[in-house]
């Protein structure tokens, strides 16, 4: 743990064995080693994402003797030192081809994906993140692989993952059941049923100090099986901070929820102890400890159970909140999209967004991800549609081109969230490269001093004002970027606009006139202003007129900052 009241999780790890390894290790992961520092049974136990930057084959024989069970094993990739492919080795439906692919999206290599869901792009019922599916699973996931529909039955209110939220209504096909209770595997796969478990459980224990590793595992085992619950539904442990390096709390492997003895003798529990009172400062550590870890809408389904040295009680956690990321995916170049876009994308349940942006992100995206593509006009749809389903329990990637707050949906996200009652802090904004900065790049640094912003889109805002904004930027000789120079229907604004800078600029002011920068077919050209008539601009389309001091050089366009002139 590295702070009270915080549930650890294991990080991703990348492993290397040359220098020309460490420097791509480090592209893909904050945290890295050299694959002869470590002791893999330690990185196998304390990491969740395991990434070899050496051969498929050192990789292999590393892992080999550490390989457990699927649900217990980490998710492993191989990256080769060239940085050409990114291949999972193990794990792959519990997160390693996300992973995989993350990893391809961010150093340009190729995500070499082998799971038939995958290349059926069927989703894969055992590779939800925060479910565990028991039962026939081959056979139904084979099913589902031919574009076979299932039924689900839920026997719990717990948000379903998002992409079986469409099977809700079928009526017919192989029956996944959403449950917690303890699994009967042989009825499971003589009925031809999978069972969906979701991590709903908080399963809190209190122990003296001579308790044995043997004990708490004991009782914790019988505890859950005499309440009928899945051991696979436990999402965390919770106990009290003096436990933090107790053996038998360590060995659980588990993430582990620790809180000081204040905070559990706050907490009103069924079955208070004065003997535990008097010992640790609260009349409760397993009930306690369990319900806080649940949070405000947890509830205490097992209560208290005793044993020579061991406490246990077990909390239904509360619904889990879903949360809403507007992703900025930088003006369509791989290239250019962030790392933390990319990871984002990759994990999200649920992406959306204008449907040509939904296709930037296309290498992102995997069958167990919910897609919604959005036709152009309906903003105020998909911005709903994204808030509606973080409403829902899930992860959202709304993603947009450029940066979501300069013309995109960031703003309308905060707009429609106060009115739909969202809660804004569960809305993250993702930035990304925006369009005038990569058209800068490309054309130079025509953005090299002060400079702004305006959209000649009156859609939304009226001519007037967006004639009011040109002149106030004409007359403070700011560098001045065109958003949404022109469209079919809208063809006067440009000329009108380019006429108001012209009053307040020599004619060979440079303009850039970049087109799908960071696309397959960009197209850039530079023209002095007394030359720019627009007859090759649209709405792919970004205008940038110059300032009195910038210039083009015949090559580049560029705005001085000025340090010429202290010399």
């Amino acid at each position: 743990m590295t702070s009270e009241n915080s549930i650890e999780t294991p990080k991703l790890i990348c492993l290397y064995l040359s220098e020309k390894g460490r420097l791509l290790a480090n592209r893909i992961s904050p945290v890295t080693a050299a694959l002869s520092d470590v002791e893999m049974a330690d990185i196998f136990t304390s990491y969740d994402q395991i990434v070899f930057v050496t051969t498929a084959a050192i990789a292999v024989r590393s892992i080999a003797p550490h390989i457990r069970t699927k649900s217990a094993d980490p998710s492993v990739v191989c990256v080769d030192e060239e940085g050409s492919y990114a291949i999972p080795l193990l794990g792959g439906h519990r997160g390693a081809n996300t992973l995989a692919r993350t990893i391809a999206a961010t150093i340009g290599s190729q995500a070499i994906i082998t799971n038939p869901s995958d290349r059926s792009n069927t989703y894969t019922l055992n590779s939800f993140v925060g479910f565990h599916a028991v039962g026939d699973v081959a056979h139904i996931q084979a099913q589902l692989n031919s574009g076979v529909t299932p039924r689900i039955t839920k026997k719990l209110d717990w948000p379903l993952p998002a992409v079986l939220s469409e099977s809700l209504t079928s009526e017919a096909g192989p029956e996944i059941v959403l449950s917690i209770a303890e699994p009967d595997l042989g009825h499971l796969k003589d009925r031809g049923i999978v069972q969906l478990i979701p991590e709903a459980l908080v399963v809190g224990v209190g122990c003296s100090s001579d308790a044995t590793t043997e004990e708490v595992s004991s009782a914790i085992t019988l505890t859950m099986s005499e309440a009928n619950l899945a051991i696979e539904a436990i999402a965390n442990f919770a106990t009290i901070d003096i436990r933090k390096d107790h053996p038998a709390i360590t060995a659980l492997n588990r993430p582990t929820e620790f809180f000081i003895s204040a905070q559990l003798a706050q907490v009103d529990v069924p079955n208070p102890s004065s003997t535990v009172r008097d010992s640790v400062g609260s009349a409760s550590v397993a009930e306690a400890a369990a319900i806080l870890s649940s949070g405000s809408a947890g509830s205490l389904i097992a209560p208290k159970r005793k044993f020579r040295a061991v406490t246990v009680a077990v909390a239904q956690k509360a619904a889990r909140l879903g949360r809403l990321f507007v992703v900025g995916l930088g003006p369509g170049n791989p290239d250019l999209r962030t790392f933390q876009a990319a990871k984002i994308i990759s994990h999200a349940e649920v992406v959306t967004g204008f449907g040509p942006y939904v296709d930037l992100c296309n290498d992102l995206l995997s069958p167990n991800q919910k897609i919604r593509r959005f036709p152009i006009g309906e903003e105020t749809e998909r911005v709903d549609f994204a808030i509606h389903s973080a409403l829902s329990g899930d992860e959202v990637a709304l993603v947009c081109s450029g940066d979501p707050g300069v013309f995109a949906m960031a703003s309308l996200a905060f707009e429609r969230a106060d009115l739909i009652g969202f809660d804004p802090n569960l809305i993250s904004v993702i930035p990304g490269v925006t369009a005038a900065l990569a058209s800068s790049a490309v054309a130079g640094a025509i953005l090299g001093h002060d400079h702004v912003y305006i959209s000649l889109s009156d859609l939304m805002t009226p001519w007037p004002v967006i004639e009011k904004r040109v002149s106030a930027a004409a007359e403070a000789d700011l560098v001045t970027a065109f958003y949404n120079p022109k469209s079919r229907r809208r063809v006067s604004q440009l000329k009108k606009a380019i006429g108001i800078l012209g009053q307040f600029r020599p004619p060979s002011t440079p303009v850039v006139i970049a087109k799908a920068v960071g696309r397959d077919h960009q197209s850039v050209e530079i023209v002095q202003l007394q030359d720019f008539h627009g007859d090759q601009v649209d709405m792919e389309t970004l205008v940038i007129v110059g300032s009195t001091t910038s210039t083009f050089s015949g090559i580049r366009a560029y705005t001085p900052r000025g340090y010429g002139d202290k010399q």
